[in-house]
């Protein structure tokens, strides 16, 4: 939508974005296919990307996780 955000993957588990200004963040969703708006993530996104950086060192995260799938035989 011409909006510039950045991105930070935390391992295989969640990818994050926040818009440039700050003002939105979210993640996606990969059961829906599609980007969540979801600001109560902001200062975490800011932290993984803090930490991406190596502006801070690493340390605990609470990031948006999918719920487990039942196993395929």
């Amino acid at each position: 939508d011409g909006r510039k955000a950045e991105f930070v993957r935390v391992g295989r588990v969640s990818l994050l974005y926040r818009t440039e200004d700050g003002q939105e963040a979210g993640y996606w969703d990969h059961a829906q296919k599609t980007w969540v708006v979801d600001n109560d993530y902001r200062d975490t996104v800011a932290q993984a990307l803090r930490v991406a950086k190596k502006e801070v060192a690493p340390d605990v995260m609470f990031v948006p996780v999918p719920p487990a799938q039942e196993a395929r035989s």
